[in-house]
Formats: C-alpha cells, sequence, structure tokens
C-alpha cells in the first residue's frame, strides 16, 4: 500500500521550509521584477527534443509517452524551455526575463540529491556586450545582501577553456574527453597518463600545473600568462581579465577566484561562467554564463545570451541552519471574544487562534506543539 508515501527523491514541505522557500522565491522575484525583467512561466512538462545535443538531455530524465505519441518528459533545466520561447514567438529582443519553478533529474541512488528541486533565475538574451556578465555578478552581490548571505565567494571560468587549448594540438575527439573528464574529475594519476604523449608539445608544461590553476584571481591569470594560448582563448582571457578589474573597482571587499580546471556548470555555456559559494554551503548557490550558441538549437541562427540560475534549495537549508526555531503564541478565547483574539493575532507575530472547545484542550495544544499560551477568556 503506497497511498501515503511518496516515490524516492521528492518529499513534501510544510511549516517553517515551505514559509522559508516562500519568502525566499518572493525576495528574488521582486528583486528581478524591480531591475526591469519580464516574469516568464514555462510548463513542467516538455518534449524530451527540446533537451537533446545538452548534457541536460542525457540525464536521467522522468519520461513518459504523450497522447501524441511523442515523447515528452518533467523539464530538468530551466534555461532551454525559456530559449524554446523566445524562438517560438515574436518577442522583440533584445529581453531580459526572470523566472522559478520546479526542475526533475533522476539523481544517482543514495546520492543524498533530490529528484525535484526549486529553481530561479534570469536570462538576457539578445546582449554581446560584457555589460551583461556584469549585471549577472552585480545581481549576485546584491541577491546575497538581500538573502543575508556571508562568505560569498565569487568564481569565474572560461566554458571551452579546456577544449579550445586541446583541440589546438590534439585531432582525436575520444582523446580530448578522456582528458578532459580526468582533469575535471581530478583523476591525476589517470590524467598525468594521458597527457605523457604530449610531453615535446610547447604547452604541456601548462598540461602539468592545469589540475591546479584555482585559485585567487592574481595568481591564476600570472601561471598563464606565459603561455602562447590560442586566439580564442586570448579573446576569452581578455574579458576574463577585464571582469577581474571591473570586481575589483565596484566590489573591493569581493572574494574573487578563477577556476580554469573545472567543467563549465552547463553544457550549452560558451564563454565566461560565473558561481557564487558560501561558507555555508558545499555546492554553489548562484551560477551561470554565456550560451551564445543556444538559440540555434531551435532556429537557424545565433543569439547572444547569458543566464543566472539561483539553487532555492541550498539557500533554504542555510536559512534554516541560521535561524531559531520561533516559538508560536496561540490564543484562546470565548466565543464572545473573536473581535479581541483577532485584534490579538494582528499584534503578536508568529500566532494563531486556538480553536479549543475548552481551556484544558487549548493547554494540551500548546505543550503538545511547545508553543506558548494566551489566555483571553480569564479561565484558571
Amino acid at each position: 500500500m503506497m497511498r501515503n508515501q511518496l516515490p524516492t527523491g521528492v518529499r513534501d514541505e510544510l511549516g517553517d521550509s515551505a514559509q522559508i522557500k516562500e519568502q525566499i522565491v518572493y525576495t528574488i522575484q521582486n528583486y528581478l521584477k524591480n531591475r526591469g525583467f519580464d516574469k516568464v512561466i514555462t510548463p513542467v512538462v516538455e518534449y524530451q527534443d527540446v533537451f537533446e545535443d545538452y548534457d541536460a538531455g542525457q540525464k536521467k530524465l522522468f519520461k513518459f509517452l504523450a497522447s501524441d505519441g511523442n515523447m515528452v518528459v518533467l523539464r530538468p533545466d530551466m534555461t532551454l524551455p525559456v530559449a524554446r520561447v523566445v524562438s517560438s514567438t515574436n518577442i522583440s529582443l533584445p529581453a531580459k526575463f526572470y523566472y522559478s519553478g520546479d526542475i526533475f533529474r533522476i539523481n544517482r541512488a543514495l546520492s543524498g540529491s533530490q529528484d525535484e528541486m526549486t529553481q530561479a533565475g534570469a536570462e538576457l538574451i539578445g546582449f554581446d556586450s560584457i555589460k551583461a556578465e556584469q549585471e549577472c555578478l552585480v545581481m549576485m552581490m546584491q541577491l546575497s545582501e538581500k538573502l543575508e548571505l556571508t562568505g560569498v565567494q565569487i568564481e569565474l571560468g572560461i566554458a571551452r577553456f579546456a577544449l579550445l587549448i586541446l583541440e589546438s594540438f590534439i585531432d582525436d575527439e575520444s582523446q580530448i574527453k578522456e582528458i578532459e573528464s580526468a582533469l575535471f574529475q581530478k583523476q591525476i594519476t589517470q590524467y598525468n597518463k594521458l597527457i605523457e604523449p604530449f610531453a615535446d608539445n610547447e604547452l604541456y608544461p601548462l598540461l602539468q600545473i592545469w589540475p591546479r590553476l584555482f585559485g585567487p584571481t592574481d595568481e591564476v591569470l600570472d601561471q598563464i600568462s606565459d603561455f602562447e594560448l590560442p586566439a580564442e582563448i586570448q579573446a576569452e582571457i581578455k574579458e576574463l581579465k577585464q571582469l577581474v578589474k571591473w570586481m575589483a573597482d565596484k566590489f573591493p571587499a569581493a572574494d574573487v577566484q578563477i577556476d580554469l580546471s573545472a567543467k563549465a556548470p552547463q553544457d550549452y555555456y560558451t564563454g565566461i561562467t560565473f558561481q557564487a559559494f558560501s561558507a555555508k554551503s558545499s555546492s554553489y548557490l548562484f551560477s551561470g554564463g554565456r550560451y551564445d550558441h543556444l538559440m540555434a538549437h531551435f532556429q537557424n541562427k545565433n543569439v547572444a545570451a547569458i543566464g543566472l540560475g539561483i539553487d532555492i534549495e541550498r539557500l533554504v537549508e542555510i536559512n534554516q541552519a541560521g535561524k531559531q526555531k520561533q516559538q508560536r503564541t496561540f490564543i484562546y478565547f470565548d466565543d464572545a471574544q473573536w473581535d479581541d483574539a483577532e485584534q490579538k493575532l494582528t499584534e503578536i507575530p508568529n500566532s494563531q487562534l486556538c480553536l479549543a472547545d475548552n481551556l484544558e484542550q487549548a493547554k494540551q495544544i500548546v505543550k503538545a506543539q511547545d508553543g506558548k499560551l494566551l489566555d483571553l477568556s480569564g479561565g484558571d
């Protein structure tokens, strides 16, 4: 009998957790609305084709057959559906959108991750200026302040840094993927073995230090300054340096790092990437990047675009961990005291009307809820 159980990977939310999530989502949405972003709502169910060719489409998805005979899925990602909306409508570009909603990915058993997660975010479509990256960084910093996050660290990267470097001297696609995989997963022994055949290449010294190519911005930029890198990478590094300098000027107290040894947060990112971590969370809270080639997945031409995703689940966990449970006040009253009880309800934070028939029942409710009793009836 499964009537009172949930499938693995999903959960009910109630009480403090549900209220905290609602408040966080409201804060984010209100902030983005006030920045001039327009709300977009996409359905939870999409055709599987929407997510093909990207990592989001290769994950274990919740799939089922639609009435038209096509395979549909519960969306595993929010950016691709927004791109679909833009490509299938007459929306005038450039445009800015914000969203919030649940995404679904079947995670490995016992991994500790939920299959259903809530995500909010923003998409800036039709903007090729570095100002788009700057606005995303501003939003991360300002939202961190609004959400009272502490110990926030910004991490910048280049989505195709590894691919473009390896493609400059390796023709075998499978060999490139092997090296990338070992690098990203920090399988150092395997990685060192895979790069041995390129010991005579002028970039071999870079390959040797690559797994440790992360840390403070000045250190990482100094490490790569001596290498003659592919022209396309040089352009990305120039932009990265611009952002580092801009952040130092705009947010001098910010902790900004660079990581050129990690996989991009999403396969469809093509340029600068950025993530934000907190001292109270081991995984990212904000994550985004430029995806100038994604729109061609839905139409005949590319459109410059950049997005920022926000992990609501992690924000709720941090918020809950930092708050003590507030004792609730239960207002007991006689039937003739409704108006007085309603007035007290507006005056006392975290209170509710106690609907018990008598004072003894009211005391039992308060004891079971570990609350406080406010007796308006004048009883003993």
